[in-house]
């Protein structure tokens, strides 16, 4: 499956293998619960006066998570496929908003082959009938 991993500033088209049968949303919340749980040391903690005050992480720290811990026994792996620098490079119009930018060009530009193409899960997107989670970060 794929899936659009965003801050609102970066956009990257990840891939994620189907092997678990969870959504992309699911990964995220199983993430998030890792991310934030106080019991766990990892390379994201933040400290303050020796204590865990918040988190830094991004789109890589995702990818490095879910290959850890969700796809472990998999052959394919969870990668970035497309990053906003190679967009911003490929990309020539404007549809209004950086995210219907991001999917119109990947269905003009990247699924140009496939008859089904990306969508905003939930939504009624004009000739995309393909459900393509975002997550926001």
């Amino acid at each position: 499956m794929y899936a659009v991993y965003t801050n609102t500033v970066n956009f990257f088209l990840l891939y994620l293998p189907d092997s678990t049968g969870c959504t992309a949303l699911k990964l995220q919340k199983l993430f998030d619960g890792w991310l934030y749980d106080k019991n766990i040391d990892h390379d994201c903690w933040i400290y303050k006066n020796g204590r865990k005050y918040g988190v830094s992480y991004d789109v890589h720290d995702f990818i490095k998570w879910l290959n850890k811990n969700i796809f472990t026994d998999s052959d394919e792996k969870a990668r970035i496929s497309i990053d906003d620098d190679y967009w911003e490079h490929c990309k020539g119009f404007r549809y209004g908003d950086k995210v219907r930018d991001f999917i119109k060009w990947l269905n003009e530009c990247v699924f140009t082959d496939r008859e089904d193409k990306v969508k905003i899960a939930g939504e009624s997107f004009p000739n995309t009938p393909v459900k393509l989670e975002i997550l926001y970060y």
